[in-house]
């Protein structure tokens, strides 16, 4: 679960520091939501892990940032 919170975080803040140019000219900053999930800690199953990550992104679209839910 460490590998992966690093992984993400990583990810996010390269993510972060991208400038999007759009036609007008305008400039944007991206951002990522992720849920993880893990076996056999958080589901047995793929339903259950699915559910899982999915309960851990909604955390994350709540915050509105850069966030990884675990």
């Amino acid at each position: 679960m460490s590998n992966a919170q690093n992984l993400l975080t990583r990810l996010a803040k390269k993510i972060e520091d991208l400038d999007v140019e759009l036609e007008h000219g305008s400039e944007h900053n991206l951002s990522i939501c992720a849920g993880v999930s893990t076996f056999p800690e958080d589901g047995e199953t793929i339903e259950e892990l699915s559910e899982s990550a999915n309960l851990a992104l909604e955390a994350c679209l709540i915050q509105k940032a850069n966030v990884v839910e675990l």
